[in-house]
């Protein structure tokens, strides 16, 4: 993870050397030369820059954990017998939160 961190951080400095060698009127491979001066690359930076390319798609843990927060409140829902008008307690509140989350997940898909 560190390590990660410390290329994207190279990557990113010999990018925005590249950027403002561009910015000064060179052209792209003048830049590419200048940065690669200033900045010398090591293998893993290409590397990683290569990698940087194309990358992986990740899994959408957030995107699944909010559609998995309502489905598991209808489920706990559906344990009760009683209707959220007869009583006034903390866990009716919770249920009628998370069948609002639930409507409100269903809008954003």
């Amino acid at each position: 993870m560190i390590k990660k961190f410390i290329l994207f951080m190279r990557m990113s400095r010999r990018f925005g050397a590249y950027t403002k060698f561009v910015k000064q009127g060179y052209n792209s491979d003048m830049a590419r030369q200048m940065s690669d001066e200033l900045y010398p690359p090591t293998k893993e930076d290409l590397k990683y820059e290569r990698s940087r390319k194309n990358p992986k798609p990740s899994f959408p843990i957030f995107s699944l954990l909010s559609l998995l927060y309502p489905n598991i409140a209808t489920y706990y829902f559906t344990k009760f017998n009683v209707t959220l008008l007869e009583s006034n307690s903390s866990k009716e509140f919770i249920l009628l939160t998370g069948i609002c989350l639930q409507l409100l997940s269903c809008l954003n898909t």
